[in-house]
């Protein structure tokens, strides 16, 4: 299955179509997270938005301004949620967003089968008077890449990697 995994503007050499990464998955929730009964499954909506009926695999403390993270597992994908759920079985959506890519427990891992591009789209106020503030408010549509590096270094926005997920017993 390939699904969506949005990276801020942290690109590097590494990622490139074709190659395998591991990733730590954020969703930024779109929708309520609700307890559900049934199998689990990983699905695609409009928006980039991905689906997830996943077990519950406990909540911890998260890094950061999110304290309380609940992990959710669903065959090859495994991510966090902001919040503290019960429920045994979750369902969630949302944007996943890579929280880094390095390997270690609780890693998924995929291939990249497509980058896209997508420029921050800011919004400028006045603070006060001569001062003025930007603030990013959305992305712009864009055009695919096959490497991070044909983006420049100073350039604001989010990467769109379509990654396939592999099941971690699959071969390197």
């Amino acid at each position: 299955m390939e699904i969506p995994v949005w990276r801020h503007n942290l690109g590097g050499p590494d990622l490139q179509v074709g190659r395998e990464m591991d990733f730590f998955a954020f969703l930024e929730p779109t929708g309520p997270v609700v307890a559900v009964e049934g199998p689990s499954l990983v699905g695609l909506e409009d928006d980039a938005d991905v689906r997830v009926i996943g077990t519950n695999g406990g909540t911890g403390r998260g890094p950061g301004p999110v304290h309380t993270l609940t992990v959710v597992e669903s065959g090859p994908l495994r991510l966090v949620i902001p919040g503290s759920y019960t429920p045994a079985t979750i369902e969630c959506l949302g944007k996943l967003w890579d929280l880094g890519t390095r390997a270690g427990p609780g890693a998924c891992h995929g291939v990249i089968r497509g980058i896209i591009w997508h420029k921050e789209v800011l919004e400028t106020t006045e603070v006060r008077k001569g001062v003025y503030s930007s603030e990013g408010v959305g992305y712009y549509e864009d055009a695919p890449v096959s490497s991070t590096g044909t983006i420049g270094a100073a350039a604001f926005g989010a990467f769109e990697l379509i990654v396939e997920l592999l099941n971690p017993s699959q071969p390197r």
